[in-house]
């Protein structure tokens, strides 16, 4: 059987540097990331087998001294404030596209205050990387996950709207329709109230149009991803849209035998938060299977 990885799987720019960052300093002495660097439980695993544990925000009065790797998520100003509080070795590797959104934010913002505007980011509640946007406005923006928040928003003030940056395009342009059609509704001119700012990230953008080619092309597709990876099981479900024999694991020793009967070819793809390690793992499991 063909058995195939999808080339444009696995991590993004921002993890692998993230990853490699933690490695390197990791070799100097000891380091823990803020919050899993990626979330994978298996490559979490393996970086701690390396000795790059992770803390949490509460951690961090009690680490005085510490080396603190900040990961490609991003973090809001209060978390810089605290590293410096409580003398941190911060080594910052947050995604220089996340960073560059959040300086967008930061910006927008400050021009907001001026005409009593107001921030909207369209993006997962509690998700950090959102969480570090937020930050930048003080934590005034409005986060907008669906439909029903756009009633959170004052349809009479300017209104500046960004995305996180892991967020579906398509679905990021039905929002932004929708507010400009409730700000017609209210007797105001959208071309003035409103200032959209596409800050997805095109290796994200990107992955969705590929990956449903991939999924096209063979018998069988096996995703393989962290059950808590929201990019993974959207990526899953793209999969599953366009092949019905896609199957979900998290590591090798998921995979069934009865999954490939019959089958001629298998492609194995995998979230921007999958190692590359782990899908060869997966290759090898489906290889052993043949036998």
């Amino acid at each position: 059987m063909e058995i195939t990885i999808d080339p444009d799987a696995g991590f993004c720019i921002g993890v692998t540097r993230a990853i490699r960052m933690a490695e390197e300093a990791a070799k100097k002495g000891p380091v823990a990331t803020l919050g899993d660097i990626v979330h994978n439980p298996e490559e979490v695993q393996r970086l701690k087998n390396k000795g790059i544990g992770s803390v949490t925000h509460t951690d961090l009065p009690k680490m005085q001294g510490s080396v603190i790797l900040l990961r490609a998520h991003g973090e809001p100003p209060s978390t810089y404030e605290t590293a410096q509080l409580c003398d941190l070795n911060l080594i910052d590797a947050t995604c220089p596209i996340v960073a560059g959104v959040q300086k967008k934010i930061k910006k927008a913002y400050k021009e907001a205050l001026t005409v009593n505007g107001q921030i909207a980011i369209y993006g997962k509640p509690g998700h950090p990387e959102t969480i570090g946007l937020k930050g930048q406005t003080e934590n005034t923006a409005i986060v907008i996950s669906e439909k029903a928040d756009l009633d959170t928003i004052d349809y009479n003030r300017p209104l500046w709207l960004f995305a996180q940056t892991t967020m579906q395009p398509a679905k990021f342009s039905l929002i932004a329709g929708e507010i400009r059609k409730r700000f017609i509704q209210a007797g105001r001119n959208p071309d003035e109230m409103l200032r959209v700012s596409s800050t997805i990230c095109r290796y994200v953008s990107g992955r969705e149009a590929k990956i449903r080619e991939f999924a096209r092309r063979f018998d069988v597709i096996v995703f393989v991803s962290g059950a808590n990876s929201s990019n993974g099981n959207y990526l899953y479900s793209c999969c599953k849209e366009e092949n019905p024999r896609s199957y979900f694991v998290s590591h090798a020793d998921e995979l069934k035998k009865e999954w490939f009967s019959g089958a001629s070819s298998a492609g194995i793809s995998g979230a921007t938060s999958t190692p590359q390690w782990l899908m060869e793992e997966v290759k090898n499991r489906i290889m052993e299977l043949e036998k």
